[in-house]
């Protein structure tokens, strides 16, 4: 069921300020084999820190195909939140939405960018706010590469990602 969700909600959701000290751990998920064997490169992997009252956030980050062939990412999943979804924001009418999509295609040798204001991986139902300066493990499903277990860095709301060069968590 694809489902619209207004501009300010989004909002609110990604630029929420932060109010929590309560860190996001998971170490019974091991990471994934690293990028030179997969072909698939996740770099600057993020999420906004979380308000006490908010109920949603969301997974940015950057994925390089270096396969030699097309993939597509189908889903994602994590134990922070309830339920999980690939999200686009479009404009309809004048109105600025959110709504699930089915998947994103990574071209062979193209990157694609999930960004506050593009597509998105929605963390909806957050089972504790997401606290500033934390982590979690987020997996990541392809249509033709293996599940990739990421691990998403928590920066504070509103704040622009440090650059990074990918790490032994990419994949």
């Amino acid at each position: 069921m694809k489902r619209i969700i207004p501009l300010a909600f989004m909002t609110l959701c990604i630029l929420a300020p932060q109010n929590t000290a309560l860190a996001q751990e998971d170490s019974a998920v091991e990471i994934a084999a690293p990028a030179e064997e997969s072909g698939l490169i996740i770099s600057k992997a993020y999420a906004f820190a979380t308000a006490t009252t908010q109920r949603n956030g969301a997974v940015f980050l950057t994925i390089d195909n270096n396969l030699g062939h097309d993939d597509r990412l189908v889903s994602a999943a994590s134990n922070v939140a309830e339920t999980v979804e690939l999200h686009v924001s479009t404009q309809e009418n004048g109105v600025i939405a959110m709504r699930e999509i089915e998947g994103l295609d990574i071209k062979t040798g193209e990157s694609i960018m999930l960004s506050p204001t593009g597509n998105h991986i929605m963390l909806m139902g957050l089972k504790a706010p997401l606290a500033e300066d934390s982590a979690f493990l987020t997996t990541l499903t392809f249509e033709k590469s293996p599940p990739l277990t990421i691990q998403v860095d928590v920066i504070a709301a509103g704040t622009a990602p440090a650059e990074h060069a990918p790490t032994e968590h990419d994949h």
